[in-house]
């Protein structure tokens, strides 16, 4: 059993509501929402096009069961990560079109919901294509221009909900909305083959072929500028129209005789206005040789010469003169028909009888010619040129007069005063640089009225295949007071990505006492914007004097570049996670190179350079794993006179506590008090030097380069360098690290600071594993360490540690207090001094304790006077 047709939506015409009407077939009648237009096509004659925002159409009832679904579309390119819906049914399934070319089919079954898709690429973009869904059973297909792109097998048979079915949105909510251009909508209750389909693709193509044929004649109304409109004037003679009648066909077209005067029963051409279109006074008159015309009320009758050829692809003028509009209505637009008969093909017995339409524009032009009003923008008239940052417009329409009111009519009136704002958009394919936007994006703009003018106003939004327009008709009579202003602001307006002007055009319709005319504004897409004090690149909102707003990135590219890119430049930007300045070209980076000074975390350094924080005020590090010797600091003094002796120095401050500093001199390092050459203390916890020489030294245990280019150089007389903290609470700061990434297995590097005077000297102080050692120039031997007193927690000297005990032995011997036990290793006994049984008078016994190891009172003894 085959399946039945639901609904079958032509899409070449609009009915009056406006809706769009089915087939005898499939009858279910469509309602338009939004303002799609009907527009010709090369392949189907005519088609509906939507513009996306508001427009879709929609079922004026339920569709019971629609298993397969089908339509042909031309979808424009949609903006980027976007998708929205081709057409679907509320509650049961919806299909997805995404801006990568992905088609996704998805729905409900008895067992639950399904999703299928068709991957990126299958759909291409500003082309028709025929594009159907169906199932069978629990198999589910996407078919594109009569090809399965996508099959799969879903949980269970589908489940229909028998609501309305839409075109242009997602039928659940009113959102999703696709821009496009459609033509013959199906919808059957049962599954249909790809044979099937394709039938029904070539029904669709072959419909144009068969109207053309029926329908072989065209028309035009034109006035003397070749436009479709009638004016609204007192001219006593009214207008001449020229109905200009083609043949479309490929066959020539002959009149036949037509017996009677002309009239409505014998004619060739019938010209129909609507009523009260034309003026009770209107005498419409033809005058051109074996033609004939019969006027009665507001349809024309016209009969040719009897055998007059129509040749194939040409058209045929007629002037009709003493045309004049009634001015009841106002400025509108309203449809014409073009009726024949008593025609045919050259040669073909079968009778030709049919009807074309068309619209033609009444248009006001009574009253003054020029209205007191101007178009001009507030607050800038530029948008960005990148094609995706939104801005506002701000439209201002000012009644320029200062005593006469401009005057509105209202809605409710005959002839409602029309305001149409409107801008030129660019299709896709398309070059248009007289455009404001893309037609994509233009779907995204949205209009807020604002002003001085009393009362609300009715807003009708059109999205037309060349350009945007909002039609603004005032609630009620009302005036645009002298001085007074309409403002309109265009809302997220995103300019063509190329610079350009573009205009912003007011038309105005039945302003009583003017005539209809238009006036208009140029939009600038530039790369900078202003406001009021700032300018902006890549930003519509500009915070600051100059604020540039870019895409992030590396060191590589840059929001700005100062210099030719084929030399030394200066790069600014910033990625994800920083900000970046860097030096192009090969070239260094030189910051105030001819004086001045640096501050990092401070507005008045006191120093070339200062850097001001609370904690970690300075880390020289180094990301690579690789060995070598690398130095992390270098003080560099330049080679200077004979006699004149600098020596690179760091300066520890503690603000009013104290100062001292680590001085680099030829004989090793020197630790200095203030600025003086008073030597200080050194307390660490390790020394381990080949010779230690220093007045005191402190401890509670005593151990006994290469120059390269730094990646930063600081050049000055002197305070190179100062590293400060301006808080005065007290903790553990860091002022300066020096920090090697890890390293792989057997590779070691050891941080290092290096004391260099040019042609004189230079040291070291590299941070190892066991604590610091004090080298000499690139290589590795040791230094000499110069202090005033050096505290320490142990002393190697040639590989013996001497520690705090030894240390107090030593002192107790040199002050002659050192104790000690005499021990005999060979008898294990311990001397002592008899107290008893002397000697004489003069001396005592000294023996040895026969008890093994134990010691004796007796046996402690004393080294006096050490010398």
């Amino acid at each position: 059993m085959s399946a039945a047709l639901l609904l079958h939506w032509q899409l070449d015409d609009l009915a009056p509501g406006p809706l769009v009407t089915g087939s005898p077939a499939g009858p279910a009648t469509g309602e338009v929402e939004g303002a799609p237009q009907v527009r010709a096509d090369d392949r189907f004659g005519s088609c509906l096009v939507l513009g996306g925002g508001s427009d879709a159409v929609v079922s004026t009832v339920g569709v019971a069961r629609p298993v397969t679904s089908m339509a042909w579309v031309r979808v424009p390119s949609m903006p980027s990560n976007s998708m929205a819906v081709v057409f679907g049914q509320g509650g049961h399934f919806v299909l997805w079109l995404h801006d990568d070319g992905r088609i996704v089919y998805q729905g409900s079954t008895v067992n639950g919901p399904f999703r299928q898709e068709a991957g990126p690429g299958t759909f291409t973009f500003d082309q028709w294509h025929h594009l159907a869904v169906t199932s069978r059973d629990s198999t589910a297909r996407i078919v594109l221009d009569g090809v399965v792109v996508a099959e799969d097998v879903m949980p269970g048979p589908v489940q229909p909900s028998g609501e309305r079915f839409a075109l242009g949105r997602d039928p659940n909510s009113v959102s999703s909305h696709l821009a496009l251009a459609a033509a013959h909508l199906r919808v059957y209750d049962g599954p249909r083959s790809v044979a099937e389909i394709a039938r029904d693709m070539a029904a669709d193509e072959a419909l144009l072929a068969s109207f053309v044929r029926t329908h072989p004649l065209t028309f035009e109304l034109v006035n003397v500028d070749d436009q479709p409109v009638l004016y609204i004037d007192d001219a006593p003679g009214g207008q001449t129209l020229t109905l200009r009648v083609s043949n479309s066909s490929r066959q020539d077209l002959v009149l036949w005789s037509a017996s009677g005067p002309t009239g409505p029963e014998s004619h060739h051409l019938s010209v129909g206005f609507r009523q009260g279109v034309l003026a009770v006074d209107s005498r419409p008159a033809l005058q051109v040789p074996g033609w004939e015309l019969f006027v009665a009320g507001s349809t024309g009758w016209l009969r040719g010469p009897e055998g007059l050829t129509l040749p194939a692809g040409t058209s045929l003028d007629l002037p009709l003169s003493g045309l004049r509009a009634d001015g009841v209505g106002g400025t509108r637009g309203s449809r014409v028909e073009l009726g024949y008969r008593r025609v045919g093909y050259s040669g073909e017995p079968s009778e030709l009888v049919g009807a074309r339409h068309q619209v033609v524009e009444i248009v006001n032009h009574r009253g003054r010619p020029e209205v007191p009003l101007h178009l001009g923008f507030v607050g800038g008239d530029r948008v960005l040129s990148d094609g995706r940052t939104p801005r506002d417009l701000r439209v201002r329409v000012a009644n320029l007069s200062r005593e006469m009111p401009v005057p509105l009519a209202g809605a409710d009136g005959t002839a409602p005063t029309e305001l149409v704002l409107s801008f030129e958009v660019q299709g896709e394919q398309e070059t248009r640089d007289w455009a404001l936007t893309t037609a994509g994006t233009a779907g995204t703009v949205t209009l807020r009225v604002g002003g001085s003018v009393p009362g609300g106003w009715h807003v009708h939004r059109e999205m037309l295949a060349d350009r945007a327009q909002w039609t603004l008709i005032p609630e009620q009579d009302t005036t645009l007071p002298p001085g007074g202003c309409l403002e309109l602001t265009l809302e997220e307006v995103q300019g063509l990505p190329d610079p350009g002007h573009a205009p912003v055009v007011l038309a105005y319709r039945n302003l009583p006492g003017f005539r209809d005319g238009q006036l208009s504004a140029e939009v600038e897409r530039a790369p900078m914007v202003f406001s009021a004090r700032h300018a902006g690149l890549g930003t519509a909102a500009p915070q600051a004097r100059l604020h540039i707003v870019d895409d992030t990135g590396d060191a590589h590219g840059g929001s700005v570049i100062v210099g030719p890119t084929g030399q030394p430049n200066l790069r600014l930007g910033y990625d994800t996670g920083y900000s970046w300045i860097q030096s192009h070209g090969a070239a260094p980076l030189a910051i105030n190179p001819v004086g001045n000074k640096v501050g990092i975390g401070t507005t008045a350094p006191p120093s070339p350079l200062t850097v001001q924080a609370v904690t970690d005020h300075l880390q020289l590090r180094r990301e690579a794993q690789s060995g070598g010797a690398v130095v992390f600091l270098e003080l560099y003094q330049d080679q200077t006179p004979a006699g004149v002796d600098v020596y690179p120095s760091i300066r520890f401050h503690h603000s009013h506590k104290f100062w001292h500093r680590i001085e680099g001199r030829p004989e090793g390092f020197a630790f200095k008090q203030g600025t003086s050459d008073e030597l200080t203390g050194v307390t660490t916890g390790a020394l381990t030097a080949s010779t230690v020489t220093t007045p005191r030294l402190q401890a509670d245990e005593v151990r006994g380069t290469r120059l390269a280019a730094g990646q930063s150089v600081l050049t000055a007389g002197s305070d190179h360098l100062q590293l400060r903290r301006e808080a005065q609470t007290g903790g553990g700061v860091l002022f300066l690290e020096l920090y090697q990434d890890q390293t792989p297995a057997g590779v070691d590097v050891y941080p290092s600071i290096r004391f260099h005077h040019s042609h004189k000297f230079w040291h070291r102080i590299e941070g190892r594993p066991e604590g610091f050692a004090f080298k000499q120039g690139g290589s590795d031997e040791l230094s000499d360490v110069q202090a005033a007193r050096g505290i320490f927690g142990a002393l190697t000297v040639d590989g013996v540690t001497i520690g705090a005990h030894e240390l107090r032995a030593l002192l107790r011997l040199a002050a002659g207090q050192l104790e000690f036990d005499l021990y005999n290793v060979l008898q294990n006994e311990f001397a002592y001094a008899a107290d008893f049984s002397p000697f004489d008078h003069d001396r005592r016994h000294v023996f040895t304790w026969r008890r093994k190891g134990e010691r004796v009172s007796q046996g402690r003894w004393r080294i006096a006077f050490p010398s």
